[in-house]
């Protein structure tokens, strides 16, 4: 039966330090936790690219490399714009900042990455997953795979919890666990 995340109740008090360190400590855990500050649930979760993605990037490889595409261009409708997110970590896809001094001033346009150009046409292999909180990347697998690969879904059973990935990693005694690899073909 699953548990209720970790919770805290922060004092006016409390030290920011302190607050973060619950976060820190409890969130990689199975059942993760709740902010003290925001009541966020915060829980790790593993992401990989899907169909969604696949169509994005192909959309994108369809445009001049240069060229900044408005995501509206080439996002389906039905699907929301934080589709983008998992590509971006891959470094697949990167956005066009309109003032360089604010990174949230975001204009919408796109363009597909040397790397998003590379993976499409199968000419390098990526981690096959990664495992996430709050759009922030905590651990790559080691599994490396083509788009081809990934598409075919060939691959057996994946780990089930960022727990699982470190310990079949360091039986495995891999090198660069959990570190973002590209291997070029």
């Amino acid at each position: 039966m699953p548990r209720r995340p970790a919770s805290m109740v922060p004092l006016p008090t409390t030290p920011f330090s302190m607050l973060r360190d619950f976060v820190l400590g409890e969130r990689g855990t199975q059942d993760g936790c709740f902010c003290p500050v925001c009541g966020a649930d915060n829980n790790v979760k593993r992401y990989k690219l899907t169909r969604v993605h696949f169509r994005i990037l192909q959309r994108l490889y369809q445009f001049p490399p240069e060229a900044n595409v408005h995501w509206r261009e080439f996002v389906d409708a039905g699907s929301a714009t934080k589709m983008l997110n998992i590509p971006k970590h891959y470094g697949l896809i990167g956005q066009r900042t309109v003032n360089l001094d604010n990174p949230f001033d975001r204009s919408g346009e796109w363009h597909i990455t040397d790397l998003g150009r590379s993976f499409v046409t199968n000419r390098c292999r990526l981690p096959y997953y990664f495992w996430s909180i709050h759009d922030h990347v905590l651990w790559w697998t080691d599994m490396l795979t083509t788009r081809a690969e990934m598409q075919e879904r060939i691959r057996g059973r994946s780990a089930r919890s960022l727990v699982e990935e470190m310990v079949r990693a360091s039986l495995q005694r891999a090198p660069h666990t959990g570190y973002f690899q590209v291997e070029y073909l």
